[in-house]
């Protein structure tokens, strides 16, 4: 409370100073007259996060938290990060703490996070990629919990169980098993039943069989797209939309699900909804490139560019304001700029193509 001023008093929240009213108000002490203009007590300097505490865990009770601009509730939220996620610290400042996710720098709620102590004795340390960023995998069993052990042997002491789709801190990644820290446990885990994030040596990607009959097929849905998703299961994350006859490559024909190629990206479609190439022939079918629309120029290497209109952007199927809405793309993001044009760009971002606005681009 900064001054009482009849049916309003001033007030800082947050880092905001702003007005309310006061009947909706209970004074903790006697309200000072309106001449008076106490000077707020000076901010607790920021706490630095100790030297072994760089990471920390989302511990929401259920659902994601809110990656903040500033340091307010009431400020743009710039991400959800998941619970579970591990996330970098930069500073811890009492009700916030400042982190980086995914390339993005804002506040979180301290009380929403459990800190993650690395002693700089512990062998190996957490893998780390060339920013710098913990890598991380999450447990992706077709169904119930991870079992977290104390030794790589399946006859280990179990020391705690990860559930479902939970994020873990990759120490050190094996063909068989992987040492792992969820929460403040350090154990293995099957790496078979992980998800690696970006950064992590990938499994090699399977090659088309050799001389294989099938290795392209066509997407031969009823009608619509067909979803190419990260794993061989319904309720895995979905990395493009594949159009109705359009051409793929096979990597590992399965009964219920195929694994294959698309657009640069490996994942696995239904094979109910593929018509596989019987002719014996290893030579790729032609498709028809898309032809690039009238008023683009194809770029022979492609562009990152950063989105700069307003706080989001709306990447469109078609070069119209009224077209098809494809994502949403908040300020500061970056695309891949395929074609150019002094009014529209052709763009991919996470898996789609579609068009912005040149003028909603930093373009090189």
């Amino acid at each position: 409370m900064l001054s009482v001023e009849g049916t309003w008093t001033r007030v800082s929240y947050n880092g905001e100073t702003g007005y309310v009213m006061s009947t909706f108000l209970t004074y903790l002490y006697a309200p000072v007259q309106p001449t008076a203009m106490p000077v707020p007590a000076a901010t607790p300097a920021p706490v630095t996060a100790p030297a072994d505490t760089v990471y920390a865990q989302v511990t929401t009770e259920k659902g994601s938290l809110n990656l903040r601009k500033r340091a307010a509730s009431t400020a743009t939220v710039m991400a959800q990060i998941p619970q579970n996620e591990f996330i970098q610290v930069v500073e811890r400042l009492g009700t916030w703490t400042k982190v980086v996710y995914e390339g993005r720098t804002g506040y979180v709620m301290t009380t929403f996070l459990a800190f993650v102590e690395v002693p700089v004795a512990v062998t190996p340390q957490p893998t780390e990629n060339a920013s710098g960023l913990l890598l991380t995998a999450q447990v992706t069993t077709e169904k119930g919990s991870l079992n977290l052990r104390e030794r790589a042997a399946s006859s280990a002491k179990v020391l705690t169980t990860v559930p479902q789709y939970a994020t873990v801190a990759v120490l050190s990644r094996g063909d068989k098993w992987s040492q792992v820290t969820y929460g403040r446990h350090t154990g293995y885990v099957m790496s078979s039943f992980l998800t690696f994030g970006a950064g992590t040596a990938p499994a090699a990607t399977p090659a088309p069989v050799t001389g294989q009959s099938e290795p392209y097929a066509r997407v031969t849905t009823k009608e619509g797209s067909l979803n190419l998703r990260k794993r061989a299961s319904s309720s895995a994350a979905i990395l493009a939309t594949i159009p109705q006859y359009d051409i793929v490559q096979v990597l590992e024909k399965g009964a219920v699900w195929t694994g294959v190629s698309y657009g640069g990206l490996t994942g696995y479609v239904k094979t109910e909804f593929l018509t596989f190439f019987t002719d014996g022939s290893t030579a790729a079918p032609v498709v028809t490139a898309t032809p690039v629309p009238v008023g683009l120029a194809e770029l022979s290497i492609p562009q990152a560019a950063r989105v700069t209109g307003g706080d989001s952007v709306i990447l469109r199927a078609e070069m119209r304001e009224d077209s098809a809405m494809l994502a949403i793309i908040l300020r500061g993001e970056y695309v891949l700029v395929t074609a150019r044009g002094t009014l529209w760009c052709r763009v991919d971002y996470e898996g789609r193509t579609g068009y912005l606005a040149a003028s909603q681009l930093e373009l090189p």
